[in-house]
C-alpha cells in the first residue's frame, strides 16, 4: 500500500493589484480679473435705464392745468442725489447736469 504524502500547498504571491486610475486633474476656471469680467457674453443685452424723481400729492387737477411754461416743483432738493435704476432695480445715485444744451445724470455713487 503507498503511503500518503502530505500535500504541500504552494502559496502562491498575490497578484499585485491594478493601480488606481489617477484621479483627473482639477482645471480651475481663470479668475476673473475685475467684478466686471462675469459679464462679458452678457453686454450686449438691453436694459432700461431710469432716472426718476416722483411728485408726491400731485392731482388729476394739476395735470389738467398743465400748460406751456407751467414748472411742476418737486419735493426734491436741488442738490439732491436721485436715484438710478436699470430694470426696476437701484443701480446707483446721480445728480442732473446739463451737458451740450441735454439733461444728463452724472453718477455720484454706486448703490
Amino acid at each position: 500500500m503507498a503511503t500518503a504524502t502530505p500535500a504541500t500547498a504552494e502559496v502562491l504571491p498575490e497578484a499585485a493589484a491594478p493601480p488606481a486610475p489617477a484621479a483627473p486633474e482639477a482645471v480651475a476656471a481663470p479668475a476673473p480679473s475685475s467684478p466686471l469680467d462675469r459679464w462679458t457674453d452678457l453686454q450686449w443685452l438691453p436694459c432700461n435705464l431710469e432716472v426718476k424723481l416722483s411728485v408726491p400729492h400731485f392731482t388729476v387737477g394739476d395735470v389738467l392745468r398743465m400748460a406751456p411754461q407751467s414748472v411742476v416743483e418737486t419735493r426734491w432738493q436741488q442738490n439732491a442725489d436721485v436715484p438710478v435704476r436699470a430694470n426696476g432695480q437701484l443701480l446707483a445715485w446721480a445728480e442732473f447736469e446739463g451737458v451740450d444744451e441735454k439733461l444728463a445724470v452724472r453718477i455720484t455713487r454706486l448703490a
